[in-house]
């Protein structure tokens, strides 16, 4: 059942967080170049707690972009590394969190743009 998955993510992610941070405070702070397991968890604990809201809203809105960007994943990915890259040569390190935010917000739409292009067009790769 749906509803179930859904419940057991989204209670997968509190925990997996709510350990992230407490294992953060008491043992070893998240570290994403050694990969820490604060990182791991919290890492894990955001990405549930988002597919679990995204599979919430898609049960009562129709998200094509959404949809969009699960049909050609490999090529999503493949565009939004190639899209960061002018982003990481051209733009200021020291940006504040909302420039950075906005720049994260715009490679997203414009991949969510490319991805719902080749989905009218049944365009995928497949491997």
């Amino acid at each position: 059942n749906q509803a179930t998955r859904n419940r057991v993510s989204q209670l997968a992610g509190i925990g997996a967080l709510a350990g992230g941070l407490v294992w953060s405070l008491a043992i070893s702070p998240p570290d994403k170049h050694m990969v820490s397991t604060a990182y791991l968890l919290v890492g894990f604990g955001l990405a549930s707690l988002a597919l679990s809201v995204t599979s919430a809203l898609e049960a009562h809105v129709r998200l094509p972009p959404v949809t969009a960007l699960g049909r050609n994943p490999l090529l999503m990915y493949m565009l939004s590394g190639v899209a960061i890259l002018p982003v990481r040569t051209w733009v200021d390190p020291e940006l504040t969190l909302w420039q950075a935010w906005t720049w994260g917000a715009g490679i997203l739409v414009g991949c969510a743009a490319v991805a719902w292009f080749l989905d009218r067009k049944k365009w995928y790769l497949k491997l």
